[in-house]
């Protein structure tokens, strides 16, 4: 029979939950910049008439989840139209002219050099 034995195996498993730790505060830190740089790209695309709807874009971010939008009840018509009136998107496109951006910034935590 052969034994054996594992020396410095609590300070592997240390390192892998040092290691899981920083990649989540990069993958919190990534949605938080990616959603404030969509924020900004929708108040730049947002109509204006008396500013009330841009000044209301905001996010809200909590861990890996973020939300950009708006809380005025007529900013659903403007982004999507009604049959009367066209459609003004704001928000939609601001997600999309940052996909690559969000994308990149995703792809780059893999690159961070975390502590040891």
């Amino acid at each position: 029979m052969i034994n054996f034995k594992i020396l410095g195996l609590g300070k592997v498993q240390k390192n892998l939950n040092n290691f899981e730790q920083e990649l989540k505060k990069s993958l919190e830190r990534s949605v938080l910049i990616s959603a404030i740089k969509v924020e900004t790209d929708a108040k730049k695309l947002a109509p204006v008439d008396t500013g009330r709807l841009r000044s209301s874009i905001t996010h809200d971010w909590k861990g890996t989840t973020a939300r950009v939008g708006t809380d005025v009840n007529y900013a659903p018509y403007i982004e999507l139209g009604t049959y009367k009136q066209k459609a003004q998107p704001y928000l939609y496109p601001a997600l999309q002219m940052n996909m690559n951006f969000i994308k990149k910034k995703i792809a780059d935590i893999k690159k961070v050099n975390f502590k040891k």
